[in-house]
């Protein structure tokens, strides 16, 4: 998923435990299994609600054609 508005569920009332509950509901995932294993309404909501990557791969590619633009225009 990575775009709920996780801050703004809590804000409105919602416990962690109901929000990966409703996360893992919308994406098929186990949460009861996790709890079971151990982990922690916080990092089930990590696992079904990634921060965004900043940088990565589109930074680097951007960068890239960039560079091979600017270096078209020297040939």
């Amino acid at each position: 998923m990575g775009n709920f508005d996780v801050e703004g569920a809590k804000q409105a009332g919602y416990s962690p435990d109901e929000i990966a509950d409703y996360l893992g509901k919308e994406s098929g995932f186990d949460v009861a299994g996790a709890r079971k294993a151990g982990y922690s309404p916080d990092e089930i909501l990590a696992h079904l609600n990634p921060p965004p990557i900043v940088g990565g791969f589109v930074a680097s590619a951007k960068q890239a054609v960039g560079a091979t633009i600017k270096g078209a225009g020297q040939a």
